[in-house]
């Protein structure tokens, strides 16, 4: 036998040798891979806050809210009802609000260790409470169809003063410019075209209606945001813009699907609505559309900005199967240098 069958022989049994004493093992020792772990973590995701660049929160459907400690990167996750969230709020780094249907409330006074449903004297039963914000611990304001409520003691007790005489019509969207001046848009006379836009200088106290604000003008609208006391922004099926305080609009683009709209000057603002994300540079005279074409984006919810650089987005995104696991997943998508770029992350909830 010459050295060259000899080695092609050794090498055989070398091979054989290994092969065994990997597959040495009994049947019942078959190793297989570990599944992939999902973590749950928010269910189809309506809002958000950050209270600085690492500490965040975010709330979906099925009473499901997630905190985080830096950044986004990872989830602390817990059910606190079965009912659908709409809006949270924090005040500080102890002290939040959460709202959503079935006038549910509920407050924190612990940074989100423990969460408490409180039944506070003023507020109905049957409203679907949309937005919260407060202005520090004692004041603060819950927007529902009904109208804006107001409590000036923790939440102990509230107060309604935008009633809406029609039960078909009611209050869409609010914002607060300062302590005192807060724009409120609904429908709340049944009139062949009524205003949408009321004002308040006094803290809610008292309304007025703005003239020039009529359905046959800002029809399609849904939501706004004001920068100061003249300068606003509304938007839904378009995006219309006021200097004067809403007494006069000028429409800045069609044919669009808007939910939230946030602006961090006079000239830099930001759009979200459906699988769009819009900025603009000019106040609104020109937007471009960004992250286009991401199959991971359906229908993006809120925008929150902390200041010039720091943003997020959220929403809700595609379902996925991971890990042998249908998954439904919400979406956190942030940036860091003021919209120049944008970092997308999934945040997974199991449905299957």
């Amino acid at each position: 036998m010459n050295s060259k069958v000899r080695n092609i022989l050794l090498a055989l049994m070398i091979i054989l040798i290994i092969y065994f004493e990997i597959h040495s093992c009994s049947e019942n020792e078959v190793l297989v891979p570990e599944p992939e772990v999902v973590e749950n973590i928010v269910y189809n995701a309506s809002d958000l806050y950050f209270i600085n660049s690492r500490e965040g929160w975010i709330v979906g459907q099925m009473g499901t809210v997630a905190r985080t400690a830096d950044g986004g990167e990872s989830w602390e996750s817990e059910v606190i009802d079965s009912l659908n969230l709409n809006s949270i709020y924090f005040v500080d780094n102890m002290n939040g609000w959460i709202v959503g249907e079935e006038s549910s409330l509920y407050r924190t006074t612990n940074g989100g260790d423990t969460w408490q449903k409180i039944e506070p004297e003023g507020l109905p039963g049957d409203d679907i409470f949309n937005d919260v914000y407060f202005l520090d611990v004692t004041a603060g304001y819950i927007l529902g169809r009904q109208g804006l409520y107001k409590t000036v003691n923790g939440g102990d007790a509230w107060e309604n003063n935008w009633l809406p005489v029609d039960e078909s019509k009611g209050a869409w969207d609010f914002c607060m410019v300062d302590p005192e001046r807060i724009f409120l848009l609904g429908s709340r006379w049944n009139q062949p075209d009524p205003e949408l836009l009321y004002s308040s200088g006094d803290g809610a106290d008292t309304w007025v209606q703005v003239e020039g604000t009529n359905y046959s003008i800002l029809e399609g609208i849904l939501t706004i945001f004001f920068i100061d006391e003249n300068n606003g922004w509304g938007a839904g099926a378009r995006i219309m813009k006021t200097a004067d305080g809403g007494n006069s609009w000028i429409t800045q683009e069609n044919s669009t699907l808007v939910r939230d709209i946030a602006f961090v000057d006079q000239d830099r603002g930001f759009t979200v609505g459906a699988d769009r994300i819009a900025t603009t540079a000019d106040g609104g005279e020109t937007w471009t559309e960004i992250l286009e074409n991401d199959d991971r984006i359906v229908d993006l919810r809120s925008i929150y900005f902390l200041d010039e650089n720091y943003g997020w987005i959220a929403g809700r995104g595609r379902e996925e199967v991971m890990g042998g696991i249908t998954c439904q997943n919400s979406l956190l998508i942030s940036t860091t240098n003021g919209g120049a770029s944008w970092e997308v992350k999934e945040l997974p909830w199991k449905i299957e």
